[in-house]
């Protein structure tokens, strides 16, 4: 998935992107959307495998989680705007608590 993204963009989202705990509830305005392939390492466990990297480019930053709800987010904004309506809306990340414990984010539209 790609929307309005430069090579510069996918650069920093694939190199020195901001994590999305480093935003939570702060008001975002979406410049583009990209998705990239990565390893990723499970804290947990050690193991290594190959994720799905979601990346948001605002206008102050570029923020990349794995986070699957985070996927989830995105691709109901997918369903829910058309891509040139998606650029320019403003979000929020939010945090929230697993049944587990585990904190995982997603994204607010702010209207």
């Amino acid at each position: 998935m790609e929307i309005n993204v430069s090579k510069a963009d996918k650069y920093n989202a694939m190199n020195c992107a901001e994590k999305a705990e480093e935003h939570v509830d702060e008001l975002l305005t979406i410049k583009g959307l990209f998705s990239f392939e990565d390893d990723v390492v499970d804290k947990e466990t050690g193991e290594v495998s190959t994720k799905t990297i979601n990346a948001i480019i605002t206008d102050t930053c570029t923020i990349a989680t794995p986070s699957e709800p985070f996927a989830k987010s995105i691709k109901m904004l997918l369903q829910c705007y058309d891509e040139d309506e998606i650029v320019g809306l403003q979000v929020s990340i939010k945090a929230r608590k697993s049944n587990n414990g585990r904190t995982f984010y997603q994204l607010a539209v702010v209207e």
